[in-house]
C-alpha cells in the first residue's frame, strides 16, 4: 500500500538510500540522507522518513530520540506499514516482544503480503511460543514463497510443534519429492533424519524403520542410523535384529554403558546370574574396558560373587592409583551389604599393605608399590566420611598425609570431611592449603573459592577467583559476564546466612538474569537453524528452553530469593533501637546544632519544643559530666538565662556587722542591671522549662559557674570588694591618701580600657602600687577576675553551681562606710 504522503522521485531515491544504509550499518550516512529529506519544508513531517531516522538513531544508542522520531512518524502517517514495522523493531530491540507483535499485526493490516514483516512476526511468535499464530504466519509465507526451502520447513515444523505429526510428515514428503534437487549433502541428510524423528514421535515405529532403511544410503550420519534402528527394533520387539545392532555398536565403543543395557534388554536377561555371566563374556572380549567390570558389580547380588568381583575391581583401582575410585563405586553404597563388603576389603588391604606390602597375606602374592597403601588410605577416608564416621575418616586421611604430604587430593578430601562434619572454616583452610600447593590448577582454585563462600568469606573468595579472571576488571564483574552461576549461587546463600538481605537478593537476581539472557539468546537461532537445516537440534533446543528454569542453579537461587522476601515481609527492616545507643546522642547533637543555627541571629533561648523529648545522654564520668552539663546549659539557655538564677537566687555572704553593705551592693547591682537591660536582659521565670533541674557539677566546673554569676552581679568597676575592702598600698606612714589615689588610678585605667575589652597593661598601673595581702575569699575573687580574661562574658560554668559569697565582714565596720563615701565621690566626678 503506498504511503499517504508519497515522496517525489528525488526524495524517494534518498529514502531508498536510507534503507540501504540501514541494511549495511552505515547509520551516520543514513542520518545525513534523512536530514536532506526533512530539511525540505514540504516533507518535514514525512512519517516514514521520521521513522527511519528514529530507527537509525536507535542503532546509535540514542533510544529516547529514536522513540520520539518514530512516534512522530506514526502520528503523521498511521496507515504506513513502514512506520508500524519500525516501531515493532524498536520494541523488539528492548525485548518487548508482545508489544512488537502488536506493531507487526498493525503493519500487516495495511500491507498483508509484506514478506519481511511476516518473517519477523513468525520469529517473535515462536520466541513467545504462540504456536497457533506461528502456524498461520508460516502458512502465509508458504503461500507467498512456495519455492523457498525455508517456507516448506517452517510450515512443516509449525505442525510438528503443535503435535499434528501426520500433516508435518505429508508436507515434508511433498517437499522432498517436488522440491529437493541436486546432490545429497548434509542438509538433505538432516532433513531425512528430522522426518524420521517426526514419524517416531507419532508412534509409527514400523513406518519410521522402513523410512530409515529406505533412505539409509542418503543419510550421512551412520551412527545415528544404527542407534535409531536398534531403538526401533526394541520398540517393535524384534530382539534378534536389535541384538545384532547393539553388538555391532559395542565393537565400535565398548565403554558406552547404554549399549550394554540395551543389549541386555535385547537378550532378555532377567536373572542376576545370567547378567553376571553376560558381562564375563565382554570382560574377556574387551579386557581393557572398565564399563563391563563396573556394571557387573551393579548386577551381582550374591555375597560371594560380589566380594570376588569387588576384590578384583578394588585391587585394580588401588594398584593403578585411580583417584575417583570411590566416586565410581559410591552408587553401590545404596545396598548396605555391598558397603560392608567393601569396608571389610579396604581395611584388609590397609592392614596387609602396612605389614607385608601386599593386598593379602597369601604366600606368593605380588608386592605392591608404596602408592597402593596411600590410595587405600585415601579410599578409606572417603568411605568413612560417606558413612558419617568423621573420627575414623580423619584418622585415615591424616595417615595418608603423613605418608605423602605433597599430594593435593589428600588436602581436598580432608577439607571435604570437615565440610560434611559441619565445620566450614576448617574445610576452607585445608582447601586453601591445597590451592597454595598448585596455584595453576583452576579446579582446586574454584573448589577453594566455593568453600570460602560457605565459610562466609565472600571477599576472600572473590580474590581467589580473580586469579583466573580477566586482568583489569573486578572479579565479580567478570564472573557475572561469564555467567559463572555456581559462584553467584554460593554467594547468595552466603549473604543470606550473614543476613545481608540486599546482597543476597542481588546475587539471586543476577542468576535469574542469566536465565533470561539464555532465553533471549535463542532468538538468533530461529532463522539460523531453518537456514542450516539443523532441525533435530533446533527442536531439542526449543524443548530445553521450555524447561530451562528447572535447572538446579535457578532452583537454589529462587529458594534463596523467596526465603529472603518472606523474611522481609514477616519481619520488616527497622531502624536501630534508640535507647542507649550512641546514635541517640548523635541525633540530639544534630538537633541542638540545628536549634543553635536557627537561634543564632535572634540571641534568645529556644523553646522547649525544639529539644527532643526522648533525648537521654550516655552516662559519663565525673569530669566529663561537668563539662557536658556546661555545654548543654550554654546551648539550651543563652547568656545570663540559666534557670538556676530564678530558682536559686544569688545570696550574699552573711553580713552580721555591716547591714548597709549588702544594701549598697544590691543597689549597685540593680543600677548595673538597669544599664545592661537592653543587652543582657534575663527572661522571666515563665520562659524557663518547669522541669529543668541542672546537673550537679564538680569543683572546677562549680568555680567557673560562680565566675559567670559574679560578672552578672557586679559590672566592671563595681565589685563589692571595692567598698568593703579598699585597696591597701604598702605601709605609707605619711601619705594616708595613697589608697584613694590608687582607687582613682585603677578606675581611670579601666575607663580607658573599656572600649578595647582587654586587661590593662602593667605600664598603666602606678609603679609604687603594692597590693595588700588577700585572705582566702579575696583570693577566690581575684581568681574570678583573672578568669574573666580566660572565659568571656557569662560563659563560666561556676555561675550556675556556686553563687558568689562575700567574705565574712566582722572586724572592719568603718571600711564599708569609707568605701561608700569614696564611691559617691567617684560617681559625682564621673
Amino acid at each position: 500500500m503506498p504511503p499517504s504522503n508519497p515522496l517525489p522521485p528525488k526524495e524517494n531515491a534518498l529514502f531508498k538510500r536510507i534503507l540501504r544504509c540501514y541494511e549495511h550499518k552505515q547509520y551516520k550516512n543514513g542520518l545525513k540522507f534523512a536530514k536532506q529529506i526533512l530539511s525540505n519544508p514540504k516533507y518535514a513531517d514525512h512519517g516514514e522518513t521520521l521513522a527511519m531516522k528514529g530507527l537509525t538513531l536507535n542503532c546509535l544508542g540514542r533510544k529516547d530520540e529514536a522513540y520520539e522520531y518514530v512516534r512522530r512518524g506514526l502520528r503523521n502517517d498511521l496507515k504506513s506499514p513502514v512506520c508500524w514495522h519500525v516501531y515493532g523493531l524498536l520494541q523488539r530491540s528492548d525485548k518487548k516482544y508482545d508489544e512488537a507483535i502488536k506493531c507487526y499485526r498493525n503493519a500487516l493490516k495495511w500491507e498483508k503480503e509484506n514478506i519481511q514483516i511476516l518473517r519477523d512476526l513468525s520469529l517473535l511468535q515462536i520466541q513467545m511460543r504462540d504456536l497457533e499464530g506461528y502456524k498461520d504466519t508460516r502458512y502465509q509465507l508458504f503461500m507467498l514463497r512456495p519455492t523457498q526451502r525455508a517456507s516448506w520447513i517452517g510450515f512443516a515444523m509449525s505442525y510438528h510443534l503443535l503435535g499434528d505429526y501426520e500433516m508435518a510428515n505429508s508436507i515434508l514428503d511433498a517437499f522432498r519429492t517436488n522440491q529437493m534437487k541436486g546432490p545429497y549433502d548434509y542438509e538433505h541428510s538432516e532433513l531425512l533424519l528430522y522426518q524420521n524423528m517426526v514419524l517416531a514421535e507419532s508412534g509409527q515405529y514400523e513406518r519410521a524403520l522402513q523410512h530409515l532403511n529406505k533412505f539409509s544410503s542418503q543419510i550421512l550420519d551412520k551412527l545415528s542410523i544404527k542407534e535409531t534402528s536398534g531403538e526401533y527394533y526394541l520398540k517393535l520387539k524384534r530382539f534378534k535384529e536389535a541384538e545384532a545392532v547393539y553388538e555391532d555398536l559395542l565393537k565400535r565403543n565398548p565403554e558406552n554403558v547404554m549399549y550394554y543395557e540395551k543389549l541386555i534388554e535385547a537378550k532378555q536377561l532377567s536373572n542376576a546370574d545370567e547378567k553376571v555371566a553376560f558381562f564375563d563374556v565382554y570382560k574377556k572380549e574387551f579386557p581393557r574396558a572398565i564399563a563391563p567390570r563396573r556394571l557387573q558389580l551393579t548386577e551381582a547380588h550374591a555375597q560371594p560373587v560380589f566380594e570376588r568381583l569387588a576384590d578384583d575391581y578394588l585391587r585394580h583401582g588401588l594398584h593403578k592409583g585411580i583417584p575417583p575410585l570411590f566416586v565410581d563405586l559410591r552408587s553401590l553404597y545404596a545396598d548396605q551389604s555391598k558397603a560392608d563388603t567393601i569396608e571389610k576389603l579396604i581395611l584388609q588391604y590397609i592392614e596387609n599393605l602396612s605389614s607385608v606390602g601386599t593386598f593379602s597375606s597369601d604366600a606368593g602374592e605380588t608386592k605392591q608399590p608404596a602408592s597402593a597403601l596411600l590410595w587405600a588410605y585415601y579410599y578409606a577416608a572417603q568411605h568413612f566420611d560417606y558413612k558419617k564416621d568423621t573420627d575414623r575418616a580423619l584418622l585415615y586421611i591424616d595417615a595418608a598425609i603423613e605418608h605423602t604430604p605433597t599430594l593435593i587430593e589428600l588436602f581436598i578430601v580432608k577439607g571435604r570431611i570437615y565440610k560434611h562434619a559441619g565445620d566450614p572454616v576448617s574445610a576452607y583452610q585445608w582447601l586453601e592449603e591445597a590451592q597454595a600447593m598448585d596455584t595453576a590448577d583452576r579446579y582446586v582454585n574454584s573448589k577453594c573459592a566455593r568453600y570460602m563462600l560457605r565459610a562466609g568469606h565472600v571477599k576472600r573468595a572473590e580474590d581467589m577467583c580473580a586469579k583466573f579472571t580477566r586482568e583489569g576488571v573486578p572479579a565479580t564483574e567478570n564472573l557475572n559476564e561469564m555467567q559463572c552461576m555456581w559462584f553467584q549461587t554460593e554467594a547468595a546463600a552466603a549473604y543470606q546466612r550473614q543476613q545481608q538481605w540486599g546482597e543476597a537478593l542481588k546475587k539471586a537476581h543476577e542468576v535469574d538474569r542469566h536465565f533470561s539472557e539464555i532465553m533471549e539468546d535463542q532468538f538468533d537461532f530461529h532463522s539460523y537453524c531453518m537456514r542450516k537445516m539443523t532441525l533435530r537440534s533446533y527442536v531439542g533446543l526449543l524443548r530445553l528452553e521450555d524447561v530451562l528454569r528447572a535447572h538446579p542453579f535457578y532452583f537454589r537461587c529462587a529458594r534463596v530469593a523467596i526465603s529472603v522476601y518472606l523474611r522481609l515481609y514477616t519481619q520488616p527492616l527497622q531502624d536501630a533501637p534508640q535507647t542507649a545507643e550512641p546514635d541517640t546522642g548523635t541525633l540530639a547533637l544534630h538537633t541542638r546544632a540545628s536549634t543553635r543555627s536557627r537561634c543564632r541571629t535572634r540571641r534568645r533561648p529556644p523553646s522547649p519544643t525544639q529539644v527532643p523529648s526522648h533525648y537521654t545522654p550516655a552516662p559519663l564520668h565525673a569530669a566529663a559530666a561537668g563539662r557536658a552539663a556546661d555545654r548543654r546549659a550554654r546551648h539550651r539557655y543563652p547568656r545570663t538565662t540559666h534557670p538556676r538564677l530564678y530558682t536559686q537566687p544569688l545570696q550574699d555572704a552573711p553580713q552580721t556587722a555591716e547591714p548597709d553593705t549588702g544594701t549598697l551592693a544590691l543597689h549597685t547591682r540593680a543600677s548595673t542591671r538597669s544599664r545592661c537591660r537592653t543587652r543582657r536582659r534575663p527572661p522571666s521565670p515563665t520562659q524557663v522549662p518547669s522541669h529543668y533541674t541542672p546537673a550537679p557539677l564538680h569543683a572546677a566546673a562549680a568555680g567557673r559557674a560562680a565566675d559567670r554569676r559574679a560578672r552578672h552581679r557586679y559590672p566592671r568597676t563595681t565589685h563589692p570588694r571595692l567598698y568593703t575592702q579598699p585597696l591597701q598600698d604598702a605601709p605609707q606612714t605619711a601619705e594616708p591618701d595613697t589608697g584613694t589615689l590608687a582607687l582613682h588610678t585603677r578606675a581611670s585605667t579601666r575607663s580607658r580600657c573599656r572600649t578595647r575589652r582587654r586587661p590593662p597593661s602593667p605600664t598603666q598601673v602606678p609603679s609604687h602600687y603594692t597590693p595588700a595581702p588577700l585572705h582566702a575569699a579575696a583570693a577566690g575573687r581575684a581568681a574570678d577576675r583573672r578568669a574573666r580574661h580566660r572565659y568571656p562574658r557569662t560563659t563560666h560554668p561556676r555561675l550556675y553551681t556556686q553563687p558568689l559569697q562575700d567574705a565574712p565582714q566582722t572586724a572592719e565596720p568603718d571600711t564599708g562606710k569609707l568605701c561608700y563615701h569614696d564611691v559617691q565621690l567617684l560617681t559625682i566626678n564621673t
